[in-house]
């Protein structure tokens, strides 16, 4: 049986790294020319609030993708998942703000009323443990203020108030227990008469699925459940046959899949924004033909080398 030596394997690592890196800088310098083309598209009538959650998003997605091309870099591939996951799951609240036209700008109001409410509740709360020791100890109330005067003018959205005064009733009887793990999501799909309180139920409202027809978050998370979902000793050692050994840090063995992974959640959100009224008059299936190509090409030849290394 032919094993690849040591030195081989060196080589075919510092190979992978280089296609690896080179596949993620053309994924997050086409998607960076998407996410600028859509929120300067002069075609549409700016939305307000809806268009700056949005901008907030695509931004969010930006650095989550620089994060796992610096850690790339560095050999650091399952340091990288965790960075991975949190990609997926912006993505899939990003899909779900934009899945449909009418409600950006509702959704984008309802989320920057949720974070203020969940501001001014923990923020109370921690007044109440810390009392004067607590830097700022009238900040809760400083907000309230802001937020009332608010309200009350008359130039304020209806939107706007009936998001409030919803969330108002919704969370009348929540803790602070409540506020840490409840999503804008959920409630907001609440008030729409369902309830998405899962990140895989938001895969599946959004109908992402893999190339074998299954939910996407199923095969994300069995593919990334252990580490993902926080390293364990057990899935960073082994047992050389004499003592057990910690893992090589920087192996690269987790980085074809997560590779991939990376580019189907870009890929699903730009044909997103290309469905939806965002991209008014700008044809992006067009515009990323041909990086996506060179993605792919970059992509396949990595996949390859890690195939080889494996052996």
């Amino acid at each position: 049986m032919f094993i690849i030596s040591l030195e081989n394997k060196d080589v075919l690592k510092e190979k992978w790294t280089q296609e690896a890196l080179h596949c993620l800088e053309l994924l997050q310098n086409t998607f960076e020319d998407i996410a600028n083309t859509v929120h300067h598209n002069d075609s549409i009538e700016m939305y307000t609030v809806g268009n700056d959650v949005v901008a907030a998003y695509l931004a969010q997605c930006l650095d989550y993708l620089e994060a796992i091309k610096i850690l790339y870099s560095y050999k650091k591939i399952d340091a990288a998942l965790i960075i991975t996951r949190s990609l997926f799951e912006i993505a899939l609240q990003l899909g779900y703000l934009i899945k449909d036209d009418n409600l950006i700008e509702d959704k984008g109001m309802f989320i920057r009323i949720t974070k203020i409410h969940k501001e001014i509740y923990l923020m109370e709360e921690m007044e109440k443990k810390h009392g004067p020791n607590i830097e700022k100890p009238c900040l809760s109330e400083e907000l309230r203020q802001e937020y009332s005067d608010y309200i009350a003018k008359e130039t304020t959205p209806q939107a706007f108030l009936e998001a409030h005064h919803y969330l108002k009733r919704k969370t009348l009887k929540f803790k602070a227990s409540n506020w840490r793990s409840t999503t804008w999501y959920e409630l907001y799909s609440q008030k729409q008469g369902k309830t998405l309180s899962s990140y895989r139920s938001l895969c599946k409202e959004l109908e992402w699925y893999d190339l074998k027809d299954s939910l996407l978050y199923d095969g994300f998370y069995n593919d990334m459940s252990q580490q993902a979902h926080g390293i364990k000793a057990s899935d960073m050692s082994f047992f050389d046959g004499k003592k057990q050994v910690f893992k090589d840090p920087d192996d690269i063995a987790s980085g074809g899949w997560q590779l991939m992974y990376c580019i189907t959640i870009i890929v699903n959100i730009i044909n997103m924004l290309d469905k939806s009224i965002l991209s008014k008059e700008i044809d992006l299936a067009v515009k990323v033909v041909d990086p996506l190509e060179e993605i792919k090409k970059h992509y396949f030849k990595s996949n390859e080398i890690l195939i080889e290394y494996l052996k």
